[in-house]
C-alpha cells in the first residue's frame, strides 16, 4: 500500500511538471512558426510586433522546469513513513491534486450556470503604439503589483514560522532555531562542499524548503491558470483578472508572470532565504519602480528598446536600498549595478529574453560566486 501511495505521489509531481514542459515546447514551436509566417508583415509595419512572444523565453522556462525535476528527484525523498522528512514530498504532490479538484469544482459551477468561455483573438500582429501612456501605466502597475504580492507572501511565511518558534520554545532558544531556519548551503560546517549540498544533500534547510514548496505551488498555480485560459473550454480561478492585465502580445502565449515564478523557483533551490529575498527584490521592487518612473518621467530613452535612463537609475537605487537589508551593501551594490542595470538596458532588445527570467538566472550564480570567494552576505535585519 505504501509503495502505491509513493508511486502515486511521484506520478502527480512529475506529470504536472511534465505537462508544463510539453506546453512550453509546443507554444515555443508555434511561436517560431507564427513569427516566421509574419516576418515580412512585421518588418513592413514599424511599431508592430508578434503577439505570440519570443520562443526563447518558453525554451528557457522548459529547461528550468527540467532542472527542477532533476533537483526534486535528487533531494526529495518520496516515502510514506509520515515522518517530518517526508512532509515535503506529501505537500509537493498534494498541491497539483488540490488544483485539479478546484478546477473540477469551478467548471461544474460555471457550466451549470451556462457560462460560455470567450474565445481568445488569435491575431498575430498588434500595434504597440496604439496603447496610450496612461493606459500602459495603469496596466503595468497592476502587473507589477503581483510581483510585490508574492514577495510579501514569502516574507509573511518566514515571519509566521518565527512566531511559531517563539511560541514553542522557552526563553531565547527560538533564536537558535530561527537561525537554523535561515541557514543555507553556505553555512554548513560539516565539511561538505557547495556542489555536494546542491546535488547530494537530501533535505534542504527548513527555511529554504518552505520557500521551495511555496514557489513550486506558485508555478503550478500560474501555469494552471495559463493552460486553462489558453484552452477553449476549461475554466479556472482568476482567468479574467489575468486577462485584464496582460499585454496584447501575451494573450496567445504564457504571461510574463509565469516567467517571474519559474525563474525564482530555480533560484529557490540554490539560494538560502536571505539571498533569495534579495534576488527577488530585483523583480518585486526595482523592476516595478523602473517601469513606473520610466513611463511617467522618462525623457532620455535608449534607441534600441525604448526604456528610459531615468527608469534605469530609479530601479538601481531601489534595488540597492531593498537588497541591502537582506545581504549587506557589497551584494546589494553588485546586484543593483551588475545585474539590474545591465539587464534593464539589454532587454527585451537587443537580448530577446524576459528580464523576469534573466534576473534570477544571473543574480543566483553571482551570489554563489561571491560566497565562494569568501565574501559573506551580512543582513541588516
Amino acid at each position: 500500500m505504501a509503495t502505491l501511495i509513493v508511486l502515486f505521489m511521484q506520478i502527480i509531481v512529475y506529470s504536472s511538471l511534465g505537462i508544463i514542459i510539453i506546453a512550453l515546447m509546443a507554444k515555443g514551436i508555434q511561436s517560431m512558426i507564427i513569427n516566421y509566417k509574419n516576418r515580412e508583415k512585421t518588418k513592413a509595419n514599424q511599431g508592430f510586433e508578434s503577439t505570440y512572444g519570443e520562443p526563447f523565453n518558453l525554451v528557457i522556462m522548459a529547461i528550468i522546469i527540467i532542472i527542477v525535476i532533476f533537483m526534486i528527484n535528487i533531494k526529495v525523498g518520496f516515502q510514506w513513513t509520515l515522518r517530518k522528512q517526508d512532509h515535503p514530498a506529501i505537500i509537493l504532490s498534494s498541491i497539483p491534486a488540490a488544483y485539479v479538484l478546484i478546477g473540477i469544482i469551478v467548471n461544474i459551477i460555471q457550466y451549470s450556470r451556462g457560462v460560455k468561455k470567450p474565445k481568445i483573438i488569435s491575431n498575430p500582429i498588434v500595434n504597440a503604439l496604439e496603447i496610450s501612456g496612461e493606459i500602459k501605466q495603469k496596466i503595468d502597475f497592476r502587473r507589477k503589483f503581483w510581483h510585490i504580492f508574492v514577495f510579501i507572501l514569502v516574507i509573511s511565511i518566514l515571519f509566521l514560522i518565527r512566531q511559531y518558534l517563539v511560541s514553542q520554545t522557552n526563553g531565547t532558544l527560538w533564536v537558535e532555531h530561527y537561525q537554523q531556519l535561515l541557514d543555507g548551503f553556505f553555512d554548513y560546517t560539516d565539511g561538505t562542499s557547495f556542489i555536494d549540498n546542491i546535488f547530494i544533500r537530501k533535505t534542504p534547510p527548513m527555511g529554504q524548503s518552505t520557500i521551495i514548496i511555496f514557489m513550486y505551488g506558485m508555478v503550478i498555480f500560474m501555469f494552471t491558470i495559463e493552460l486553462t485560459r489558453l484552452s477553449g473550454h476549461v475554466f479556472f480561478l482568476f482567468q479574467k483578472k489575468v486577462q485584464s492585465i496582460m499585454r496584447e502580445k501575451e494573450k496567445n502565449t504564457f504571461g510574463s508572470y509565469t516567467h517571474f515564478a519559474t525563474g525564482f523557483l530555480l533560484a529557490a533551490w540554490i539560494l538560502p532565504p536571505f539571498p533569495f529575498l534579495a534576488a527577488m527584490c530585483l523583480g518585486s521592487f526595482a523592476d516595478p519602480i523602473a517601469s513606473i518612473i520610466g513611463i511617467k518621467f522618462g525623457r532620455k530613452r535608449y534607441s534600441w528598446n525604448g526604456k528610459s535612463i531615468e527608469g534605469t537609475i530609479a530601479g538601481m537605487i531601489t534595488a540597492f536600498i531593498s537588497m541591502v537589508f537582506f545581504v549587506g551593501w557589497i551584494y546589494a551594490l553588485i546586484g543593483s549595478i551588475v545585474v539590474f542595470a545591465i539587464i534593464d538596458i539589454i532587454t527585451p532588445k537587443p537580448l530577446r529574453i524576459s528580464d523576469n527570467i534573466l534576473m534570477p538566472l544571473i543574480i543566483t550564480p553571482i551570489f554563489v560566486l561571491l560566497t565562494a570567494l569568501g565574501i559573506p552576505y551580512i543582513p541588516l535585519i
